[in-house]
């Protein structure tokens, strides 16, 4: 009966030293581990009879009659190599997609620190204007707007420098024109009589008053615009420089957000993915940065393991007493004072981490309202 209700399960018996084994013909178990009422001894006792008088009177059993009957012939172990053979493609699919889906994992986690020293790199090179925050982009519009006012206005002047100042002006807006901008203010600056008839004369090489003053007003005016030319282009380069480096950081930002999880919780997916698989086995498979993170992973757990399940049971001990509130939330709490986030989140039943997002919620509140946890 214990047989049968074994193989219904896909599980069979078999001598294995002193005792017995439990197996699946890959995996094996001694049945005193999983209850202390199932060694040998006791189920000898139970059944009333020594299991060596069983088998030779009650022959073992062959199951997967097609595995049988890929081997050809039945042979000493013949079942064993049978239920082997069936086993090993079962679990190579099992491990490929294992395999599979932890690179994903892993693949995700390299992503999310690539972007968080892409942060980094990206925030030592920021501007200086951005030291006290984004506000300064308004006033690079104004100041730009400021500089273009002094060039557009330019004409608006000339009434202080040339006899006919509407002729002067057509003759400015014609060089923009003809020669551009940088060198019309040239120009205004250091020849303005090219632009038409100034005030005042001069008189064998000797100018009056008028004409001195028409002279320095137009060198300011074209020197000004100058200025203020070189001005907008500075301005129009730092704030293009200001908008860079805000695009790129809100992208990081926004790459980040499509993860729906922090790094804690990336981590805990890689650890959940290789949990049952070996690491010399996954070192032929995965870059070695992947492999390397992935035993920085599991030494992180495995120097934890001891002080968290000593936690754990505290907490099971407290829940199995049916202690509530803050006293229960405290024992929870405790979890995190030897593990970081992403082993506890990893390694406690579903139940267990709502209560600990809970107990956060209570340690900021009770904070807020300066009460402590003392209770």
């Amino acid at each position: 009966d214990l047989e049968a209700r074994l193989e219904g399960a896909g599980l069979y018996l078999k001598k294995a030293g002193r005792g017995l084994q439990l197996t699946d013909g890959e995996r094996t178990a001694k049945p005193s581990r999983l209850h202390r009422k199932s060694s040998m001894a006791n189920l000898e006792q139970r059944f009333e009879e020594k299991y060596a008088a069983y088998r030779a009177r009650v022959p073992q059993k062959r199951p997967l009659a097609a595995a049988r009957a890929s081997v050809g012939q039945e042979v000493p172990g013949g079942r064993e190599i049978a239920q082997e053979r069936v086993a090993r493609p079962a679990r190579g699919r099992d491990f490929e997609a294992s395999l599979e889906q932890l690179k994903e994992e892993l693949a995700k986690l390299e992503r999310w620190d690539e972007i968080e020293r892409q942060r980094k790199e990206l925030a030592d090179t920021r501007p200086d204007d951005l030291r006290g925050g984004s506000y300064y982009l308004p006033q690079y519009d104004r100041s730009i707007e400021r500089a273009e006012n002094v060039q557009r206005h330019v004409g608006d002047h000339f009434e202080e420098i040339f006899r006919d100042p509407e002729a002067a002006r057509t003759a400015l807006e014609q060089s923009y024109a003809d020669v551009g901008r940088v060198a019309t203010y040239r120009r205004l600056a250091m020849r303005p009589e090219e632009f038409g008839k100034l005030h005042g004369q001069q008189i064998f090489g000797r100018v009056t008053e008028a004409r001195e003053k028409a002279l320095e007003r137009a060198h300011s005016l074209g020197q000004g615009a100058l200025k203020s030319m070189e001005e907008e282009r500075r301005l129009r380069e730092r704030q293009e420089q200001v908008e860079r480096y805000l695009r790129q950081q809100r992208g990081l930002q926004e790459e980040l957000k499509k993860f729906g999880k922090d790094r804690d919780e990336l981590v805990a997916g890689v650890g959940r993915q290789a949990e049952g698989l070996e690491l010399g086995e996954l070192k032929r498979h995965l870059k070695p940065q992947q492999y390397e993170q992935l035993k920085d992973i599991r030494r992180g757990e495995e120097k934890l393991l001891k002080p968290l399940r000593e936690s754990i049971k505290r907490f099971d001990a407290a829940r199995a007493a049916g202690r509530r509130g803050l006293r229960f939330a405290k024992t929870v709490a405790g979890l995190y004072g030897v593990a970081p986030r992403q082993i506890v989140m990893r390694l406690l039943p579903a139940e267990v981490r709502v209560a600990v997002a809970a107990v956060e919620l209570v340690r900021s509140v009770a904070k807020t309202l300066g009460r402590g946890m003392s209770m």
